[in-house]
């Protein structure tokens, strides 16, 4: 009897410390240059058999479609094995302006390729253990981060390759969102150079949910998106 109720114990805590991902919807307002450009919805859903579907599409708003049109859309199907994200396929789309752009990605975890389409360029590498693709890198960070994990690197399948993607920890900072002001972690994407990069500001209190994402350009434009709404993530 008493080691019945040892095991139930000991199952009981083991699912109380792991849960699956909680499924959201985010809402940014994207600018450049101090100027309103569009709008951007990330979402996290379920798909069934431990797979979740993490998408973000952006679009122009407002005056900005006078001089963008451009829609991009990104997804990745991704598979949860013990708490890590494991990317099964990826979908980079740019449509609607002058130049579009289609880049596809599927994994084979059990041969241990990647193969990938970039336009009318067929590719296919090695597929270490742990690789991402570009978005689900974002949510396998906001899960380390939420773990206290403070060395953050992770290989990317991305153009043809596999890469390192190293991230470190700037510090801390308010960030006042529509929704409030938060106390987030910043963090930066360690590049060679100083030309482009990926930078978020991501809010403890909100499951460490970027409210604010910079990516600056080759020709140094930075483009911001701010956190405006978000349902599935409980605001404290």
């Amino acid at each position: 009897m008493k080691a019945n109720i040892a095991c139930l114990l000991l199952a009981l805590m083991a699912t109380s410390a792991y849960a699956l991902p909680k499924q959201f919807t985010a809402d940014y307002t994207l600018s450049t240059m101090g100027l309103e450009i569009g709008e951007a919805r990330r979402t996290l859903r379920a798909d069934g058999d431990g797979r979740f579907v993490f998408e973000s599409l952006s679009i122009p708003k407002g005056i900005a479609t006078w001089f963008i049109s451009d829609r991009l859309l990104e997804r990745s199907v991704w598979q949860d094995v013990n708490g890590q994200v494991r990317p099964q396929e990826y979908l980079y789309q740019r449509s609607g302006g002058r130049k579009s752009k289609l880049i596809k990605m599927s994994f084979d975890w059990k041969d241990h390729v990647v193969q990938g389409i970039d336009g009318n360029r067929n590719w296919h590498v090695d597929l270490p253990e742990g690789t991402l693709d570009k978005l689900s890198f974002q949510f396998a960070l906001m899960q380390d981060l939420k773990q206290g994990k403070r060395k953050l690197s992770y290989p990317i399948a991305d153009n043809g390759e596999v890469s390192t993607y190293n991230v470190r920890i700037l510090g801390n900072e308010d960030v006042t969102t529509p929704l409030g002001t938060f106390k987030t972690v910043k963090v930066q994407q360690v590049r060679k150079s100083n030309e482009r990069g990926l930078t978020l500001w991501a809010a403890p209190s909100l499951d460490f949910m970027p409210v604010k994402i910079e990516y600056k350009e080759k020709d140094g434009r930075i483009y911001r998106s701010l956190l405006r709404s978000l349902q599935g993530i409980a605001k404290p």
